[in-house]
Formats: C-alpha cells, structure tokens, sequence
C-alpha cells in the first residue's frame, strides 16, 4: 500500500507520483525487510550475525536517502503532507542515529558475564 503510505495523496507523502513498479517494487522489499528483522526471533540467526547485516544497510542506505532528498524531482512534500519539507531530510537524520548506534553495537565489546560492578 505504498501509494496510502507514502504516496501522493498521503500525508506523510515521500514522493509525488509512483508507478506499477514501484509499487510492486516496495511490496518485495517490505517482505525482505520482514524477513531480515524477524531473523533472531523466528530464523535463529544470532544476534550479533543480525547487527552486521543491519550495519550493511545502515552504512548503504545513507547515501540513497541523500540522493533522494537533494536530487529527486519527485520527491515530497506531497498535497495532503503535514509538513511543508521533504520527508528525505528527516529520513538522513533518522539513518544518522541509527548508523550511530549500529556501530556502536557491532564494534563495542561483549560484557563479561559473572562479573559483578562494584
């Protein structure tokens, strides 16, 4: 439902017009997206496995948010958006943080366990 969710007519509109593709093309990667997170939980891929495919697309990602909030004619406001801004901008913080904290947790070491802090 790309089109009532980011789409024009949406209020937190991403871009300004889609096509079939598109369309098509969210689905595929809302079903990826699904797959990937529920990964620890009902795949039994380990945690720390999890945080490397997550600091793939956190570090990848951030470039395309770039282009899509400089560069992309159709890129929001859309008519119903709530906000007067491209909603990109927001987006290139938001991945910030969260590359932030991805490499936090990749890269911070385990605490040892049966240690109490005094």
């Amino acid at each position: 439902m790309v089109n009532f969710f980011y789409g024009p007519e949406s209020p937190i509109a991403y871009f300004t017009e889609t096509s079939e593709f598109q369309t098509f093309f969210a689905r595929v990667v809302g079903l990826l997206f699904i797959m990937i997170v529920l990964g620890p939980y009902a795949f039994g891929v380990p945690y720390e496995s999890a945080c490397k495919q997550y600091l793939v697309w956190n570090t990848l990602s951030l470039p395309l948010f770039i282009q899509a909030a400089f560069y992309y004619k159709t890129a929001g406001p859309g008519v119903n958006a709530v906000t007067p801004f491209n909603m990109w901008i927001p987006q290139i913080g938001i991945g910030v943080v969260f590359l932030i904290l991805n490499l936090l947790v990749v890269f911070t070491p385990p605490a040892k366990k049966g240690k109490a802090k005094k």
